[in-house]
């Protein structure tokens, strides 16, 4: 939703072995693929409940083939991305947490003080650099010393892509 393009979460070789039993339970004729239908189920008992669009679009994603069914490493790829999504609603998540902690609305209206932000990610000991993060955000160009949640967010993200580039 940020524009950048969605990284898959990789699979442990325990994960993966878990995939594969689920997708042989579901592969009753033992062809090495799925159904879009079969995939549903198998998501479902994997603990994933996606609605049928959300399941056709995967396979349109996936089925690079267009054989409308999926085989293992496609099934793979479906996993990853559904931990991806996962990920950033957790993220988000955070970070609307983070933003009312700090005095924000909770329908994300309102503004926090850059000031307070600083203070706690200081006092909870935390390696972002963070005055640097808010110099660059767009929102600091007004220099009102505060900051919306699309600014809160921005910085979030900056600092943990940082974190990933060290």
């Amino acid at each position: 939703a940020d524009g950048r393009p969605s990284m898959a979460v990789p699979l442990s070789e325990g994960d993966i072995g878990m995939c594969r039993q689920a997708f042989a339970q579901f592969d009753l004729d033992g062809s090495g693929a799925i159904s879009a239908h079969k995939l549903r189920q198998a998501l479902a008992s994997m603990g994933q409940d996606l609605s049928v669009e959300e399941i056709f679009d995967m396979v349109a994603l996936v089925d690079s083939d267009g054989s409308g069914v999926i085989e293992f490493p496609a099934f793979l790829k479906v996993i990853e991305m559904q931990r991806q999504k996962t990920a950033q609603r957790e993220d988000q998540n955070d970070a609307i947490d983070a933003f009312v902690a700090l005095g924000g609305k909770e329908d994300l209206s309102g503004r926090i003080s850059i000031a307070r932000l600083i203070t706690v990610i200081n006092e909870f000991g935390l390696t972002i650099d963070i005055e640097e993060l808010t110099k660059d955000t767009d929102d600091m160009a007004d220099r009102s010393g505060t900051v919306d949640f699309r600014g809160l967010k921005k910085m979030l993200s900056d600092a943990i892509e940082d974190e990933d580039e060290d």
